[in-house]
């Protein structure tokens, strides 16, 4: 049994910009905004559109 298959990461994008889901696993979903954390399962592949309206600045990509 893996134990991965329980195990999600959260992927965070810093300075509030929305994330919006646009696939999931190479299949176009309707898109689904997620504020600016996304939840993603272990094998599991997304594309997102990130907005990027904030002012030129460092923001921090972050993974729990």
């Amino acid at each position: 049994i893996n134990m991965a298959a329980l195990v999600y990461m959260t992927v965070c994008f810093g300075g509030g910009h929305n994330v919006t889901v646009t696939a999931a696993d190479a299949r176009p979903v309707e898109p689904v905004s997620f504020g600016e954390c996304v939840d993603v399962n272990s094998g599991q592949r997304l594309d997102v559109a990130l907005t990027a309206d904030r002012p030129a600045d460092n923001y921090w990509i972050t993974g729990a």
